[in-house]
């Protein structure tokens, strides 16, 4: 099956990244109370000392309940919120999933996630006797760049981007005076996860924009509760992102992520 090229992600020489964000939502089967484990969470995430949280309150309605009749009911949840000083890192504890935001130039690797806040996140969720429902990663990368007089901001997408990804674009009229955004996407559906990548380009005034390739794959149907299960998968799903994060980069681009030159 012709799919995107497996790339060994240590032997790519990248110093730098385009990343904006990187996201973590992990769903879990059954809603959960984590007030009940604060003393662990804070153990835990000693690092995040901003805390904060936040109650909601959730009204679902249900047609043809077993009474016969439709009814309102009131969920009561509540998060809990932890940030690092800066605000770069952030994860919140809610009834039914948990997340975890860092922004990019806060991330260092994956590699890292992994050995910190992934496992102490999955520590909590065994801790809870939870069983997760799916899991879902996204890497969002955004490069800025600047154009010169009479450039098209489509010319300048076809630096970063691999050809074949853009081709169609070449013959799009795109003065920067009036050129406002172009996003795409792409979807794929495999036998244990979803993939959808969405690019393109976003003008923000007369002289810059941004280049946007947003990649976003989520395994559906994860009933365990294991930790190495849990972080495994986690490691493919990542793996997954870079093998399509570099069929989408032209060479140029990748000379920039290997010699830290800017766009």
């Amino acid at each position: 099956m012709l799919d995107f090229p497996k790339v060994n992600r240590e032997n790519s020489g990248f110093q730098n990244n385009f990343l904006r964000a990187v996201i973590l939502i992990i769903h879990l089967e059954e809603e959960l109370d984590f007030s009940l484990y604060d003393k662990q969470i804070l153990d835990f995430f000693s690092n995040y000392p901003r805390k904060s949280k936040k109650p909601k309150n959730l009204l679902s309605f249900r047609i043809n309940s077993p009474s016969g009749k439709n009814v309102i009911s009131e969920s009561k949840q509540s998060s809990v919120e932890l940030k690092t000083i800066d605000g770069k890192r952030a994860v919140t504890f809610s009834a039914n999933d948990v997340q975890m935001e860092i922004s990019g130039d806060s991330y260092t690797s994956f590699e890292d996630l992994v050995e910190n806040e992934l496992s102490w996140i999955n520590e909590i969720i065994k801790l809870c006797k939870v069983k997760i429902k799916t899991l879902h990663l996204k890497k969002i990368n955004l490069i800025g760049y600047e154009v010169t007089e009479n450039q098209e901001p489509i010319s300048i997408a076809e630096r970063i981007f691999n050809e074949n990804l853009i081709s169609n674009n070449s013959y799009i009229p795109s003065n920067q005076n009036t050129f406002k955004y172009k996003l795409d996407n792409l979807s794929y559906s495999y036998p244990d996860f979803n993939l959808n990548v969405k690019y393109g380009i976003i003008s923000d005034n007369e002289t810059s924009g941004r280049l946007v390739l947003d990649i976003d794959v989520f395994k559906t149907e994860f009933n365990k509760q294991y930790q190495n299960e849990m972080i495994e998968t986690l490691v493919l799903l990542n793996n997954k992102i870079f093998n399509v994060f570099h069929w989408a980069l032209n060479s140029e681009a990748k000379e920039i992520l290997k010699s830290k030159k800017s766009l």
